[in-house]
């Protein structure tokens, strides 16, 4: 079910759903140059490959 402004509403069954532990609802964002923006999102699955990434970071950080 949509609204007025064609938005899903809160509990309608046409939801997005997710088959993850945790559903991803934190963001960051980071400034790039045009180029590098573009080449990234050339790279399939980009945003799982850079959301591990970010992971191993935080992790090797913590040694």
């Amino acid at each position: 079910m949509r609204n007025s402004k064609g938005h899903f509403v809160k509990g309608n069954e046409e939801g997005f759903t997710t088959t993850r532990k945790q559903s991803l609802t934190a963001q960051v964002s980071i400034r790039l140059i045009p180029q590098v923006k573009e080449k990234l999102k050339s790279i399939p699955d980009w945003q799982k490959r850079v959301r591990d990434y970010i992971e191993n970071i935080i992790k090797d950080d913590g040694e």
